[in-house]
């Protein structure tokens, strides 16, 4: 998920890219009831989907952090899988950041 209030544009093909050797893309056309943006990647608002219990990323939106990302892997994979592939995008937005 990216939620971007105008803070510079997520590089998400090369984020995408850093977690393909570990998972393909999720190829649904709507993920978590929102439609995405490419394969893989949601675009969300800074207004909640529920008026309570907002999620961090929303909660940092509405504190004013122009952009955040979420990333997530599939819960029904191995453990190891998942991080490696966390750490992959990690390691690829820290790299975009330097």
């Amino acid at each position: 998920y990216e939620i971007n209030l105008g803070g510079a544009v997520a590089d998400y093909k090369n984020l995408l890219a850093a977690a393909a050797p570990y998972f393909p893309p999720e190829p649904e056309s709507v993920i978590d009831n929102h439609k995405v943006t490419e394969p893989g990647w949601i675009h969300h608002s800074e207004h909640p989907d529920l008026p309570e219990g907002w999620p961090e990323a929303i909660y940092l939106a509405k504190m004013g952090c122009p952009i955040s990302l979420t990333f997530e892997t599939p819960s029904s994979m191995a453990l190891e899988k998942r991080v490696g592939c966390h750490q992959a995008m990690v390691r690829e937005s820290i790299r975009r950041c330097l």
